[in-house]
């Protein structure tokens, strides 16, 4: 039998043998809902069973049984695959993006009809590559799909910068939180330096990118933190820790923050941009502390930097970007983070502000052929 073939079968094999002992012995121990941080036994007799199970390290982790056998009310998402290294990736189907590109090559031409600046940014998520899963027989077409539209944008003239390129080697994965799908701040520190880079090359603004380099940035590491989104989905509250990475400038700022959504408007240093009371150990959000900055996703959120007179940026957004745009802002006049699912009338919103210059897609590989995330009108 081939060699391929035959891994794959033990795979399989493997793989649906830890599943059904994770639903029959999960399913007897912890039944009714419960919060992720669990009373101490629990705790105990969890961190057990995972550390039992055979193929912990190895194992595809199905979200929605793992909830139904762990009694939670989480909702359910795409598989993800635990790594040796401990990583969380996720698997994907084909997609079809040619209604998102139809899309964004309209808002591309009524920006140039406009006046203003147009950047499509493609940001890197898991897993670096394809074949990092389909090597294992599982399915993935993130990044195939990001390369297909890549390829449309650049034949149809879009700008496009392709962060992909520039995040991979060998530090690649240590850009993302173990159990997460999002980065960290270095990485959206990096991102936010690359697009102003790319930005200032493109069109000649005068973006003071220095502002962001990593001298000048400050760099905390909060050990054994909170336990990422799908950590938390697999394994609740003791599973892996991760540390939490915080990056701040190390000058003096004057910012404010308008966040209709969050009833936030403040004005101050960079603190203003983040919820520091997440770092409470009894705060209720703990584990979501991707959150640390900018509170959260909103429909629409309004940063001023008094300190730079250049640039007027809107900035198409998910989540991925909540840690980007605080170092975005840092080099920039005036960032909008629009977010589509709080509010799709992005053609409306510019219409109403035309003193905005320059319009920006900050898309992950997971959201860039989502049909709803690029429907603007």
């Amino acid at each position: 039998m081939d060699r391929n073939i035959l891994r794959r079968v033990i795979f399989a094999v493997w793989s649906g043998l830890s599943i059904v002992m994770a639903s029959l012995i999960l399913g007897g121990l912890f039944r009714g809902g419960r919060s992720p941080f669990l009373p101490a036994a629990q705790k105990e007799r969890e961190a057990f069973i995972s550390g039992m199970l055979p193929g912990t390290q190895f194992t595809l982790f199905p979200a929605q049984l793992w909830d139904r056998a762990l009694g939670r009310r989480y909702f359910p998402e795409v598989t993800a695959y635990r790594s040796g290294s401990g990583q969380y990736l996720f698997t994907s189907g084909p997609q079809k993006p040619e209604l998102a590109l139809r899309h964004t090559e309209e808002l591309f031409r009524y920006c140039g009809e406009s006046g203003r600046d147009f950047l499509y940014v493609i940001l890197p998520g898991k897993p670096e590559y394809d074949e990092d899963l389909t090597d294992l027989g599982l399915p993935c077409y993130r990044n195939r799909t990001a390369d297909g539209m890549r390829e449309v944008l650049e034949e149809r003239g879009i700008p496009c910068l392709d962060l992909r390129e520039s995040f991979r080697g060998p530090d690649f994965y240590s850009y993302f939180y173990r159990t997460e799908h999002h980065w960290t701040a270095d990485g959206g520190l990096k991102a936010a330096r690359e697009i102003l880079t790319a930005l200032r090359g493109r069109y000649g603004t005068g973006y003071p990118v220095e502002r962001l380099s990593e001298e000048k940035i400050g760099r905390e590491v909060v050990p054994d933190c909170f336990n990422g989104e799908f950590g938390k989905k697999t394994f609740g509250a003791v599973g892996p820790r991760e540390d939490l990475i915080i990056r701040r400038p190390l000058y003096e700022t004057h910012l404010s923050l308008n966040d209709p959504g969050h009833g936030i408007n403040r004005s101050g240093g960079f603190e203003i941009l983040t919820n520091e009371s997440l770092l409470s150990s009894g705060h209720p959000e703990r584990l979501n502390l991707y959150y640390y900055y900018l509170f959260g996703l909103s429909a629409v959120q309004e940063i001023r930097n008094e300190d730079v007179d250049t640039g007027d940026l809107f900035v198409i957004r998910e989540s991925f970007s909540n840690v980007m745009l605080p170092f975005l802002a840092l080099g920039a006049n005036h960032v909008t983070a629009w977010d589509m699912r709080g509010d799709s009338r992005v053609y409306d919103y510019l219409e109403a502000h035309p003193e905005i210059r320059t319009v920006v897609i900050a898309y992950t590989i997971a959201s860039m052929p989502n049909s709803t995330l690029n429907n603007f009108h």
